[in-house]
């Protein structure tokens, strides 16, 4: 009798210590995982205060080139509009000249967009619809589709457009008159080839590419208005929590 229950307290000694070593295993997993989930969090948060900081980065650069797209767009609707008769303020017409030859890159912030880019598998949760993961999808929404079809492709077909087509035209056709510093002509030639079709057909297609990125640019930039005021909207309730 004694060597029975030797063994069944044996037994029950053997069995305890298996519970307590999967109990540790168990433990340790749920530890490792906590302190990745709580890892994978800090990476995102702070992701996200850098693309706020590149967005604010972005919308001023958007803004100015928006600005400055506006007033290209109303040079070239005034060398359309303006009555034959009369004559422009010298300074306006060369300035109206200047914008026709010109355009203006856009170039978006890189690093925290790369730092996503290089992270691919942090932000996965396709269920979210609030959090972190939703606000990165909206940023690759603007990076993808509006930064890259409706400004920067858009950008490039304005370029194309002024050194393949109104810098030659304006070479080839215009008299050669000194120009003021800093200026690619002197707006006085605008009187000789405003007798052009070709060159009013050139001002209309001008005035139309500008005109789109206007509006693109407008675009832009209401979206990344929104999408920073969510991220810090979120970032500063996250520092709440805390």
């Amino acid at each position: 009798m004694g060597r029975f229950n030797r063994n069944r307290s044996n037994k029950f000694s053997y069995f305890a210590e298996f519970l307590i070593i999967i109990a540790g295993i168990m433990v340790s997993f749920l530890l490792n995982e906590w302190r990745e989930t709580s890892n994978t969090k800090e990476k995102k948060l702070v992701l996200l205060s850098e693309l706020h900081e590149d967005l604010k980065a972005d919308s001023l650069f958007l803004s100015y080139s928006h600005k400055f797209y506006k007033e290209m767009l109303r040079g070239h609707d005034s060398m359309l509009t303006f009555p034959k008769k009369k004559k422009f303020h010298p300074d306006s017409i060369t300035m109206y000249l200047d914008y026709l030859v010109s355009y203006s890159p856009f170039e978006p912030s890189e690093q925290a967009y790369i730092n996503l880019n290089n992270n691919p598998d942090l932000f996965n949760d396709a269920a979210d619809t609030a959090g972190a993961d939703f606000l990165i999808r909206k940023y690759q929404f603007i990076r993808r589709k509006l930064y890259k079809n409706a400004v920067m492709e858009w950008v490039e077909i304005d370029k194309n457009f002024v050194l393949n087509t109104t810098l030659p035209y304006l070479e080839k056709n215009a008299p050669f008159v000194p120009a003021p510093d800093f200026k690619s002509f002197d707006g006085i030639v605008y009187y000789e080839v405003a007798k052009d079709d070709h060159f009013k057909n050139i001002v209309k297609s001008g005035k139309l590419y500008k005109g789109a990125l206007v509006q693109n640019y407008n675009l832009a930039i209401s979206q990344i208005t929104v999408l920073k005021a969510e991220i810090k909207a979120f970032l500063d309730q996250e520092v709440k929590k805390k």
